[in-house]
């Protein structure tokens, strides 16, 4: 991943030239086709706020690009929870955008971070998704071991899940899908900082029963999904 640090303000006294270089990348996992990469991303602080554009695999997108604040100045912080819908609800109720809303504010104070408290997504529809999972969900057979065949569907499900979510803004629910485009522009130009709440895994997980949660099935939902993550 390449990158041009410059100021954010162009009128900006203080500022030098523009920096160009390189974030470290490492190989941190692959999943069937799917290669995982993480960067290293170190950068000084000024005296000035910079803007920092990045290109992957040598192709600047004008999402490519975030913020950091300068030396002396407090970070501009939006926090976000629940971001998505349960099974149940009728998406086209809810027509408009809050990330949107979030893009326009960002363009004027410009988000340095945003922390995510937990349900960054919302995995409830692997109730019904999983077919294996939806007969195990009928009687819950304490017992019942960890298939080959459910855990190649729970790795199906998440791997596809999260990627549709947080890549495109697709969802999934048993009323209809929910499209959020604006979400992955934000995260292409927001940095992160991200909890686990129960929808991350399947809604309530965490709060059951003991003997719920320690169920080998119910466990390899957790397993794959932390990977993913």
């Amino acid at each position: 991943m390449s990158y041009i640090i410059g100021p954010a303000n162009k009128d900006d006294s203080e500022a030098g030239k523009l920096l160009k270089g390189e974030f470290p990348v490492t190989k941190v996992d692959t999943v069937d086709e799917y290669i995982f990469w993480r960067f290293n991303v170190e950068l000084q602080l000024t005296p000035y706020e910079q803007k920092i554009k990045y290109a992957i695999n040598d192709e600047f997108n004008p999402d490519f690009q975030f913020f950091i604040p300068a030396v002396d100045q407090s970070m501009n912080t939006m926090s976000y929870s629940c971001n998505g819908f349960s099974i149940n609800v009728d998406v086209d109720e809810f027509p408009g955008c809050l990330w949107l809303d979030v893009l326009r504010k960002h363009d004027q104070l410009h988000y340095h971070v945003m922390l995510g408290g937990g349900d960054q997504i919302y995995c409830d529809a692997i109730k019904f998704v999983s077919k294996e999972f939806e007969k195990w969900l009928k009687h819950k057979r304490p017992h019942n071991m960890l298939t080959p065949e459910l855990d190649a569907s729970f790795k199906e499900f998440y791997l596809n899940h999260y990627m549709e979510w947080f890549g495109v803004g697709f969802n999934i629910t048993s009323n209809g899908n929910a499209n959020q485009p604006c979400y992955p522009i934000a995260l292409h130009q927001i940095p992160q900082v991200n909890i686990f709440d129960d929808h991350d895994i399947i809604d309530g997980f965490g709060s059951y029963k003991d003997k719920t949660m320690s169920q080998p099935v119910f466990m390899g939902l957790a397993t794959f999904q932390i990977r993913v993550c």
